[in-house]
């Protein structure tokens, strides 16, 4: 892939004693409002290259794996999840290798956010607990594959598979 960022942050709520909201507070009051973080994970990218491969066997050498050739131009304005790129422009070779070259095709971009909100309990000088809510792929946004990528296959072009969806997960450690 051409490009990618990720970025993580660390944020410790201003909540509790000693913080700018509620810095007065003690006892139990103190325990809850106070010990609250945020942490994320964010990672943008462009998508994977790929190469699209021939039915078969076309230039009989005895295993598959054969790139396509290139007949025309596989842009197309507005991608969908039944037509990723125009699969008019590629052919099997009859007889011979395929004229494209490897990973000429860039697969979908890569969008995810993941957010985790921490509570920590002191527990006297040496014990903490610590409550965790986790978010993966907060957002729930669909990041698919590659393509579908061997010509003349019945899901040539098409996007047929995707990363899991929103996963929460709730946690709880305690450390001595």
């Amino acid at each position: 892939m051409r490009h990618r960022f990720t970025g993580s942050l660390v944020y410790e709520l201003p909540f509790g004693p000693g913080q700018a909201f509620g810095g007065g507070a003690t006892g139990p009051l103190a325990h809850l409002i106070g010990g609250w973080r945020m942490a994320s994970i964010a990672t943008l990218r462009s998508g994977y290259p790929f190469t699209v491969f021939a039915l078969g066997d076309p230039a009989d050498v005895g295993s598959g794996g054969i790139r396509a050739n290139l007949v025309g131009d596989p842009t197309i304005a507005d991608p969908t999840i039944e037509r990723f790129f125009d699969t008019d422009a590629f052919a099997n070779p009859v007889g011979d290798f395929g004229d494209l070259g490897r990973n000429t095709m860039i697969g979908p971009s890569f969008k995810n956010v993941d957010l985790s909100i921490i509570k920590s309990v002191s527990l006297g000088a040496t014990r903490q607990l610590e409550f965790r809510a986790e978010f993966f792929n907060l957002f729930n946004h669909t990041n698919f594959g590659i393509p579908s990528n061997v010509v003349d296959s019945a899901t040539f072009g098409e996007l047929t598979s995707a990363s899991s969806a929103r996963d929460i997960q709730l946690g709880l450690k305690f450390i001595f």
